[in-house]
């Protein structure tokens, strides 16, 4: 392994998680154009994915030119995709109607992202602020209003199926065999139980949040956890697995997996269980974007890639430094980027600034993930 400002990996194994965000009220889209479907896929073997999440679509959205000019196949909106609970510049407790048409009409009515959505289908899954609810959880009284929304602004071709159940969690897979790649969305909201907060001087890096000692402790429900066992023991080549928030991260006191330590080693032991191969982990939420490593949880070592913001980056004055992390994080807008180099058997991960300049990479052979 060699470590610098634009890090490569030679080694390693992938398990790519995903997580993206989409909704509208049918009736009060009528005005507001829909998106290409996402199940419209060309007939050639996915080559270039492109990632991000944390986007306020009342600030400005040139960034999705910088997208586009990667030339992906697909692009995977891993969370805030929209801040429905933001109403005319101020914050609100959760999203009301009004604040959630607002918040997707200027989304899909900019040009830059209409442009992108055209060409290449957009798949979501939501956090907090587009699930219409700061760090909120089950108890999330507009979780149903943010859903509708979800479901009817992304077309989501799986839209039917995913408003028969609770949350929004749902996959796809496209490719043939021995290119095929596996999109898992979880839902972290729809079921996640309280968050446990921080004490009063709690120790540096717990600034929020410390993790959960109740057994009771949930992240995805039961209905999900069987979803995705089943999801895991389909075949695939390469599994990228979307979730809002962070799965590696040890070390800061904001929302993250490891809030949740039960629930977190289950994730880890159903990887074991249904040993499933080429996983590599893809999240959002942090305002930061960074590339996080993590070995001994599972046969092969994880990867993770947060693409994290868009347009709304947090400079990290700090210089956070988790002890999974590869590298420091990039604190300017900026989106991720997955590249499948199915002659050479490797894959990249990659995060970009908006002038299109690589600030991480790393690269490992898939024969390292298998």
């Amino acid at each position: 392994m060699r470590i610098n400002n634009k890090i490569k990996l030679i080694s390693g194994r992938f398990l790519i998680v995903l997580s993206l965000c989409t909704g509208f009220i049918s009736g009060c889209a009528n005005n507001i154009p829909k998106q290409q479907n996402a199940g419209s896929f060309s007939d050639k073997s996915i080559e270039t994915i492109a990632l991000g999440s944390c986007l306020n679509p009342h600030n400005d959205q040139t960034i999705w030119q910088s997208v586009e000019a990667t030339n992906p196949d697909l692009f995977l909106f891993l969370g805030d995709n929209v801040y429905a609970d933001r109403l005319d510049g101020k914050w609100l407790p959760v999203a009301t109607e009004e604040s959630f048409k607002k918040s997707y009409h200027a989304l899909l009515n900019n040009v830059h992202y209409q442009r992108l959505s055209k060409r290449i289908p957009v798949f979501p899954i939501w956090d907090d602020h587009d699930y219409g609810q700061n760090d909120g959880g089950a108890e999330n009284p507009v979780a149903a209003l943010a859903k509708d929304f979800f479901l009817s602004s992304f077309n989501l071709p799986q839209a039917s199926e995913i408003r028969k159940r609770q949350g929004v969690y749902y996959s796809k897979i496209k490719g043939e065999e021995g290119k095929r790649v596996q999109l898992i969305f979880l839902d972290t909201r729809s079921f996640r139980t309280d968050l446990t907060k921080a004490e009063p001087g709690n120790k540096e890096g717990y600034q929020r949040y410390q993790p959960s000692s109740d057994p009771q402790q949930n992240m995805l429900g039961e209905v999900q956890w069987k979803w995705l066992e089943e999801e895991l023991n389909k075949p695939a080549d390469l599994r990228i697995i979307a979730s809002s928030i962070q799965v590696l991260a040890e070390d800061h006191g904001w929302e993250r997996w490891g809030n949740f330590p039960k629930e977190r080693q289950r994730f880890f032991d159903l990887l074991t269980q249904t040993n499933a191969k080429g996983v590599v982990l893809v999240s959002g939420d942090r305002h930061q974007s960074g590339l996080y490593f993590k070995a001994g949880k599972t046969p092969y070592p994880l990867y993770e890639l947060t693409a994290s913001s868009l347009n709304m980056p947090i400079p990290n004055v700090d210089k956070e430094m988790d002890s999974t992390q590869v590298g420091y994080l990039v604190s300017e807008a900026s989106f991720g980027l997955i590249h499948l180099d199915w002659e050479n058997r490797a894959l990249t991960l990659e995060i970009q600034n908006k002038a299109n300049k690589t600030q991480r990479s790393i690269m490992v052979p898939f024969s390292e993930i298998q």
